[in-house]
């Protein structure tokens, strides 16, 4: 229905069907199919004229055709350490075996000379040959352990030498979605110097500050030898810097205090907390404190039972208009942390008392979560 739809010029009717196709993809939880929704939406969203609602969908396209290339890395990763374990065990097996064999010859050589003894000098001379015999064979077998163990030996290198390259691999995806994210910040900026409408200028600026979040989860897991987490502390600290380097030149005195606890996230969780910090705090620093010459903004990231996490971003300012409620999904800011908030499968409170507060509780995930919003 939703293709007939498409190919016969009504695509405003086909929302109805796209979000039963998510349904769908969401109790199976098959990402594949997950894919397939958002990927009929962007030609929704694209023949309607919703633009924004379109690029939204394309940048969710790419973070998931990114995921379902890390999951099967991942997945075929685990097939050969199965594998190597499974091989390794059977020789071990058999190494055992032979050792055993082994052990049952001396023990029958040596009754064999307990006669030999007795038996006079022709048995001891066939003793002899015998022993002699023994020796050889031991030396064979000792021979073909030694080239089974080169053998392994030679396994274990082409394994690390897998992981290696699977660790340069991943290195070398997140410098060059970092470096994408960086030249398309540069086009922006070349593009905003041929532009005069105030609110494209501010909508490119807004998209070069979430892309700068974005790049630099990217950054810092290029860097770091640590390829599945990044430190929230060290990134909150770093995203604030860039932004008072941006707005550096306001003519506000603003303080931020930050108290913000260690906590490694996954990129499916860092990049969406990464956009909410940047929106929340860039909201503050333009909106909240007008005809104001000094404020506050208090960031403060929390553990507060077990892997239950708080974000809290404070100010000080003049808080939210009255009836704010009634117009927050016309406000793409607001309706961009509300996204966000539920793909990090938290809850968002808004508290307007002495300025605005808002407050984030999620769960942080496994490393290998199998959520198909996580993704996403």
């Amino acid at each position: 229905m939703i293709v007939y739809l498409l190919d016969t010029g009504h695509a405003n009717k086909t929302y109805p069907y796209i979000n039963k196709l998510k349904d769908f993809a969401n109790e199976d939880h098959n990402i594949l199919y997950f894919r397939e929704a958002e990927a009929i939406q962007f030609r929704a969203d694209s023949a309607t004229g919703n633009y924004p609602g379109a690029l939204k969908q394309l940048k969710i396209l790419k973070v998931l055709d990114d995921s379902i290339t890390n999951f099967k890395t991942t997945q075929q990763h685990n097939d050969l350490v199965l594998a190597y374990d499974s091989e390794k065990k059977n020789k071990n097996i058999k190494l055992l075996t032979q050792q055993s064999k082994l052990r049952n010859e001396k023990i029958r050589n040596e009754s064999i000379l307990r006669y030999v003894f007795t038996g006079g000098l022709i048995v001891l001379g066939l003793f002899i040959a015998l022993l002699y015999n023994r020796s050889r064979l031991k030396q064979k077998v000792n021979n073909t352990l030694q080239r089974k163990q080169e053998k392994i030996n030679e396994q274990n290198d082409d394994l690390k030498k897998l992981v290696s390259e699977k660790e340069w691999l991943l290195k070398e995806i997140h410098h060059r979605v970092k470096n994408n994210l960086q030249i398309v910040i540069s086009l922006l900026n070349t593009q905003s110097a041929y532009l005069k409408n105030k609110d494209a200028l501010t909508a490119i600026q807004n998209s070069q500050h979430r892309m700068y979040a974005m790049s630099l989860i990217h950054q810092k897991l290029y860097q770091s030898d640590n390829l599945a987490s990044i430190d929230m502390a060290w990134y909150i600290h770093e995203l604030v810097n860039y932004l008072i380097d941006i707005f550096g030149t306001t003519d506000k005195e603003i303080s931020y205090n930050l108290d913000t606890e260690s906590l490694e996230l996954d990129v499916s969780q860092a990049v969406p907390m990464g956009l909410i910090l940047n929106e929340a705090i860039s909201n503050a620093i333009k909106y909240a404190f007008p005809g104001r010459e000094n404020g506050n903004i208090n960031i403060s990231l929390k553990n507060i039972s077990n892997d239950n996490y708080q974000l809290i971003i404070a100010d000080d300012g003049i808080g939210l208009p009255e009836g704010f409620e009634s117009i927050e999904r016309e406000s793409f800011g607001m309706d961009l942390i509300i996204g966000l908030t539920d793909q990090l499968d938290g809850t968002l409170n808004l508290e307007k008392n002495n300025g605005v507060t808002i407050i984030i509780t999620f769960i942080k995930k496994g490393r290998h979560s199998e959520n198909v919003q996580g993704f996403v």
